[in-house]
C-alpha cells in the first residue's frame, strides 16, 4: 500500500492529500502552544538570584507531516488506519469491504479526516494533537467488533432482493376452478386450492430465476400445471371425465350428439 501511495503521489503531485478538500496547501492539523517546562534559578545582576520560567517550544502538525506519517506506515498499520477511518465514516457508503484498501478511496478518506482535523484546530474544537487522524492520537483506541459491525450496518450497501412479478391470487383461483371443472367435473376443495396455488407460485418463481440465467426459457404453462394437479388429486374421476368427454366428442362427430 505504501508503494501504491507513492505512485499516487507521483501521478497527482507530491502533495496529493492537499488536492482533496483541505483548507490550505499545508493546513495545520494540530497545535501545541508553549508550556512551562521548568523554573530555573539564575544569578541576578545585583547579586542574589532570579527565578526564570523555561517554556517548551510551540509544536504544530501539518498536512505535510501527515502525508509523511502515512507514507511510513507498515501494511498492517495502514489496514488499521483504514478500518478506523471507515468506522468514523470517512469512507462513506461502500459496496464492498475491499474498498477500504483501494488506494483512491483511502486517499480520499485521509483527505476528509485531515480537513476535519484542520477545521477543529482552526476553531479550537480539539486540543493539542488529539484531533490528528493518526493511530497514536485520534485513532489510538482499539476498534471493537461491535463498532465495526455497527459501521458495516450503516455504511455497507445492502443488495436488495429483485422484484418478481407473479400472477394475482384471484387469477390463480379462477384457473383452478376452470381446471378442476374441466378435469374432475367439480370444484376444488380448500386444501386442493391451497396446494394448487403453492404449486403455481413455486413454478413462477422458478421460471423467473431461470430467465435471469439467460438462454431460451419456455413460457410457463399455468393451465397445464393446474390440470395435471387436478388429475393427480383424483385419477379415477379424471379418467371417467376424460372418457365421457371423448365419447361425447365421437357422438358429435357422428352427428349423434
Amino acid at each position: 500500500m505504501t508503494e501504491s501511495l507513492q505512485r499516487y503521489n507521483a501521478q497527482y503531485g507530491s502533495n496529493a492529500l492537499s488536492s482533496l478538500p483541505v483548507s490550505s496547501s499545508n493546513a495545520i492539523l494540530g497545535y501545541k502552544p508553549p508550556e512551562l517546562s521548568f523554573t530555573d534559578v539564575i544569578p541576578g545582576r545585583d547579586g542574589g538570584s532570579v527565578r526564570r520560567d523555561v517554556m517548551t517550544e510551540a509544536e504544530q502538525f501539518t498536512e505535510q507531516n501527515f502525508m509523511e506519517y502515512v507514507g511510513l506506515l507498515t501494511v498492517e498499520e495502514q489496514e488499521e488506519l483504514q478500518e478506523a477511518l471507515f468506522v468514523d465514516g470517512y469512507y462513506g457508503s461502500i459496496s464492498s469491504i475491499d474498498e477500504l484498501q483501494d488506494t483512491n478511496e483511502f486517499v480520499k478518506a485521509l483527505g476528509f479526516a485531515a480537513r476535519d482535523a484542520a477545521n477543529e484546530t482552526k476553531w479550537g474544537l480539539s486540543e493539542g494533537f488529539e484531533g490528528i487522524p493518526t493511530l497514536e492520537e485520534r485513532f489510538s483506541g482499539e476498534i471493537t467488533a461491535e463498532s465495526m459491525d455497527a459501521a458495516l450496518d450503516k455504511y455497507l450497501k445492502q443488495e436488495k432482493d429483485p422484484v418478481r412479478m407473479v400472477m394475482p391470487v384471484t387469477q390463480v383461483d379462477r384457473l383452478v376452478e376452470n381446471s378442476w371443472g374441466n378435469v374432475l367435473g367439480r370444484k376444488a376443495t380448500e386444501s386442493e386450492r391451497r396446494a394448487a396455488f403453492n404449486l403455481v407460485r413455486a413454478a413462477q418463481l422458478e421460471a423467473y430465476d431461470a430467465q435471469q440465467s439467460g438462454g431460451v426459457v419456455e413460457a410457463l404453462d399455468v393451465t397445464g400445471i393446474l390440470e395435471g394437479q387436478a388429475e393427480a388429486a383424483d385419477p379415477m374421476q379424471a379418467k371417467a371425465i376424460s372418457t365421457s368427454n371423448t365419447t361425447s366428442a365421437i357422438w358429435k362427430a357422428l352427428g349423434l350428439g
